[in-house]
């Protein structure tokens, strides 16, 4: 069970920040959206690479702040094929594993508790790697201050799974996208210090 208290803020400095936004800038005008979503304009689409490129860097820093190796899986400056995957880590092992990293952005829940019981992982049966970890960014478009775009004093690192957890559990339909999510909720899932005690 995932817990609120049990989710991980990160901040970016400013140099990780910078080449988060290069880096979504090159991948929002040289990438073609999924057939299943919505057509989007370039506003649209960079803001969404951006918490892409702030999400991956964001378990990155958390993951070196507490030793643990981690890099990218690809340079997406260079011309090569997004390999599907976001960081490569090591399991207690020291096997070197795929880890993806997903980034969602809740209009409507804006705390972490409602979130967490709210709102599922963000991977198709398709997207599935060894290790699943979910970002979440929210907005508060009620009380002061109003927070109306995306914010890295709101948003964190709130769960996390295994292959073998998605694959025992069924997926649905995703309201409003042609894709399927699973039916867990991230509350359901691991909280992020687990997944510290698992890497090296």
């Amino acid at each position: 069970m995932v817990t609120k208290n049990d989710i991980v803020y990160i901040e970016l400095d400013k140099e990780e920040f910078r080449e988060a936004a290069e880096v979504a800038l090159i991948i929002a005008t040289s990438i073609s959206d999924r057939p299943d979503l919505h057509p989007r304009d370039l506003l649209e689409r960079f803001i969404d690479c951006l918490m892409g490129e702030v999400a991956e860097r964001m378990v990155l820093r958390w993951l070196h702040q507490n030793g643990k190796y981690a890099k990218p899986a690809a340079d997406k400056k260079a011309a090569e094929r997004d390999p599907g995957h976001d960081i490569l880590v090591k399991l207690g092992t020291e096997k070197i594993v795929c880890a993806s990293i997903k980034s969602s952005l809740s209009a409507l829940k804006d705390d972490p508790g409602q979130i967490l019981s709210t709102f599922t992982l963000a991977v198709t049966p398709e997207e599935i790697r060894e290790i699943n970890i979910q970002v979440y960014l929210w907005l508060s478009l009620r009380g002061s201050p109003r927070v109306t775009v995306p914010s890295m004093k709101q948003a964190a690192i709130v769960a996390w799974a295994l292959d073998a957890d998605l694959k025992k559990t069924n997926f649905k339909e995703y309201r409003g996208e042609e894709r399927l999510a699973p039916k867990l909720k991230l509350k359901d899932l691991r909280p992020p210090r687990e997944l510290l005690e698992r890497l090296v």
